[in-house]
């Protein structure tokens, strides 16, 4: 199947994307002869050379970062412990399922749900919850697509979204997620400097809290900047959290975002990889040196030729403003 990019936004804003597929071994086999032969080997099962490339059902590899409320708390969730997002190819079915930092997660979509699509872009889901909002009626809202950046798209990762309300609680919980054909271990890394940033798609919500004056902006804007050094293991990055204010649309539909561009505030992360696994996390600092959130992510295709990375975090401004973030990027190593 095809995935796509995204722009949305439901109960927050938002702007997301994600995708699915799986591979099958070719036929192989031996013909009689007039002599005993040995039993044929199978062919090994090819790996897709391309997330487009995927068909059947999959379990994906996944990195997500979330938030339980407009008003903050950041908390990350990571693959494979706790959450799973699947696809079942005979009914064209998503399913998020597991426990989530606020509570358990059970939601599933399909095409019937279907509500905007741009192909090789993004689909955007929604689904009867069954459940209210401040006595409105709470649409599951599921988003998955394409990285877009200048030009071209991803061709390993792709970028999800998630708004549920997770069991016991009343309030929704957002996840941003990345996800795709990982890297193999026996297919590490160059040993050299890789850099990323220029070619990424970014999705994701910022809101900001001043006295009683809250704001929520769609962060797609936002800018990383990472630095990951096979020879040594350190992976390095800086987020400059940017949003347009996102107000609701009186017609329905997608909220209106502003175009003004505004710069919310600055997080830095750092961690380390050791050639064991190809995904890592760590802890998100403010530009108070504080640690105020945390990151998930992956390293996507031959050689680590895409990343995926969710971060989320919260800080205070000296004008006593409180930012949260929650943004997820994706796509592929900057050009030499």
């Amino acid at each position: 199947m095809k995935s796509k990019l995204v722009t949305l936004c439901a109960s927050v804003a938002l702007l997301s994307s994600c995708g699915g597929g799986g591979g099958s071994p070719p036929a192989t086999g031996g013909g009689a002869t007039p002599t005993p032969t040995p039993t044929p080997t199978p062919s090994p099962t090819p790996s897709p050379s391309t997330f487009d490339d995927l068909t059947g059902d999959q379990v994906f590899n996944t990195a997500c970062a979330s938030v339980a409320n407009p008003q903050g708390n950041p908390s990350i969730t990571l693959f494979p412990d706790n959450f799973t997002l699947a696809f079942e190819e005979a009914s064209e079915t998503f399913t998020a399922a597991g426990s989530s930092p606020f509570g358990d997660i059970d939601a599933s979509f399909g095409p019937a749900d279907i509500v905007a699509e741009e192909a090789g872009v993004f689909t955007l889901y929604f689904r009867d919850s069954g459940q209210t909002v401040n006595g409105n009626p709470f649409n599951n809202v599921f988003a998955f697509g394409t990285p877009q950046f200048n030009g071209g798209s991803a061709e390993y990762v792709r970028l999800a979204e998630l708004i549920t309300i997770p069991a016991g609680q009343t309030v929704p919980s957002s996840f941003q997620c990345a996800l795709g054909i990982p890297t193999e271990l026996d297919d590490p890394l160059p040993q050299t400097v890789l850099n990323f940033g220029a070619s990424l798609g970014a999705n994701g919500t910022a809101t900001r809290l001043a006295g009683t004056d809250f704001t929520i902006f769609s962060a797609a804007d936002s800018v990383l900047s990472l630095t990951a050094d096979p020879t040594n293991g350190s992976i390095d990055f800086t987020i400059d959290v940017r949003g347009r204010e996102s107000t609701p649309n009186p017609a329905g539909g997608l909220p209106i975002l502003s175009d003004t561009v505004e710069d919310l505030a600055s997080f830095s992360g750092s961690t380390s990889i050791d050639g064991s696994v190809q995904s890592f996390s760590g802890l998100t600092a403010n530009d108070q040196g504080l640690f105020a959130g945390e990151f998930s992510g992956w390293f996507f295709g031959p050689q680590g030729a895409e990343i995926g990375i969710a971060i989320n975090g919260q800080v205070q401004l000296p004008d006593a403003s409180t930012v949260s973030f929650l943004v997820v990027f994706g796509g592929p190593q900057d050009t030499p």
